[in-house]
């Protein structure tokens, strides 16, 4: 995730993307993976994978409340 998050920092979403996919690939459960995936569709504009990442991540974690409030906010655009 330290290579996820540095390529975000810098700029590079497509990058980060796709060093996330593959985390996310090889921690199907890992929830902060799965959120930064969501994150990181979003910002490229591609809403429907970004829902689809955090509904995985709800079903992880229906009681995190930061995962259901980001569902609710995409769900709702």
């Amino acid at each position: 995730m330290q290579e996820v998050i540095a390529r975000h920092r810098g700029g590079d979403l497509l990058g980060a993307l796709e060093v996330c996919q593959v985390v996310v690939a090889r921690r199907p459960d890992m929830n902060a993976g799965l959120m930064q995936l969501a994150l990181l569709h979003r910002k490229l504009g591609h809403l429907a994978p970004a829902i689809a990442a955090l509904r995985r991540a709800f079903d992880l974690s229906p009681d995190d409340p930061g995962t259901v409030v980001l569902l609710a906010s995409y769900l709702s655009e």
